[in-house]
């Protein structure tokens, strides 16, 4: 799945790109999860799981075909609050922050070179 979302930043066609994803088995985006996934979380902490999911899948798709509607912001925030109802440690952003943010709301575009080296903070060097 990583693989397949960093592969956009090599993409030539967006829809080409994103049909690609109906061949994938990707939970979240309010499809079912398989009930073994499900089983596995304590069913205390399921509704939080479900949330976590679901945001976590919408954030990077909601927004990509019209205008910025704010609801990427909304999705990034709900997972921040499963993870800090659950004391979760928040993920280190900065090896992201030296990318452009560029104008507009799809921002400056990020180059291979640029993905790679924010990966290899992360350990993530064979996604590219």
């Amino acid at each position: 799945m990583v693989h397949y979302l960093f592969s956009i930043t090599t993409s030539e066609s967006l829809p080409d790109w994103d049909q690609e994803a109906v061949a994938l088995a990707i939970i979240g985006r309010y499809k079912d999860v398989p009930v073994s996934l499900l089983e596995s979380v304590p069913e205390l902490a399921r509704p939080s799981f479900l949330s976590l999911v679901n945001d976590c899948s919408e954030v990077g798709w909601v927004d990509m075909y019209g205008k910025n509607s704010g609801r990427p912001l909304q999705h990034v925030q709900g997972c921040l609050r499963v993870l800090r109802e659950h004391d979760i440690e928040l993920p280190d952003l900065s090896p992201l922050r030296h990318l452009a943010a560029g104008s507009g709301h799809w921002g400056a575009a990020v180059g291979i070179e640029q993905a790679r080296a924010a990966l290899d903070e992360y350990e993530m060097t064979d996604v590219l």
